[in-house]
């Protein structure tokens, strides 16, 4: 996918809790920011993840779901209402 159209995809959705770099330049903008959320996700001090499977209940649109796939979970599944 082009960088346009994920740019205009990500716009469309209207509103973003959570502030997501989706590569090619496109950050969602999110009422968190990616400093806030970085910080979050250190002070979780999670254990080693490659290999095992997290729920992330009320996920909202994901950013602890995708940085669990990049620590190295075989399997995420996100949830939220």
């Amino acid at each position: 996918m082009l960088s346009g159209d994920l740019q205009r995809k990500v716009d469309d959705v209207g509103f973003w809790f959570h502030s997501i770099d989706l590569g090619q330049g496109v950050v969602t903008k999110g009422v968190k920011s990616a400093q806030k959320l970085d910080y979050e996700l250190r002070k979780c001090n999670l254990p080693d993840l490659h290999g095992k499977s997290v729920l992330d209940v009320g996920c909202i649109d994901g950013f602890f779901s995708f940085a669990a796939e990049k620590l190295g979970t075989a399997r995420v599944l996100g949830m939220d209402y």
